[in-house]
């Protein structure tokens, strides 16, 4: 998967190349619109002050979350977005929570499994 998100609107014209041991292969030429958005954008370290975060837009964020080191499930993300989080920390460890109680972890690495816990948080707006 790959994401591409514009910091500014405007039609974007784009083509993927890749190469591994299974051979090369690439996409036809393809383009898409960016459009105006209510969204203030990613967040990054503020240039004025390093040890804050604003948006893109130059909106301050002020994150509002939880540590939340274990006992992690979907009715607690659930819970975070019911009360506006929008940010958390997790501490992945062996009885950390949902991520090593799914039967598709068994093998390892977690990497799969931090990709499902990202698309749950985009569903919530974490």
């Amino acid at each position: 998967m790959v994401r591409f998100s514009p910091n500014e609107k405007g039609e974007y014209t784009y083509q993927l190349f890749v190469n591994d041991a299974g051979g090369k292969g690439e996409s036809a030429v393809a383009k898409f619109a960016a459009i105006d958005s209510e969204h203030h954008g990613w967040i990054r370290p503020s240039t004025v002050n390093p040890h804050y975060f604003v948006h893109d837009d130059g909106t301050a964020y002020y994150g509002v979350g939880v540590y939340s080191p274990w006992g992690n499930d979907m009715q607690r993300f659930d819970n975070f977005a019911e009360h506006n989080a929008t940010l958390f920390a997790i501490w992945d460890i062996t009885y950390g929570g949902f991520i090593h109680r799914n039967e598709a972890t068994q093998s390892h690495p977690n990497i799969p499994l931090f990709i499902i816990l990202i698309e749950e948080e985009e569903k919530l707006y974490l």
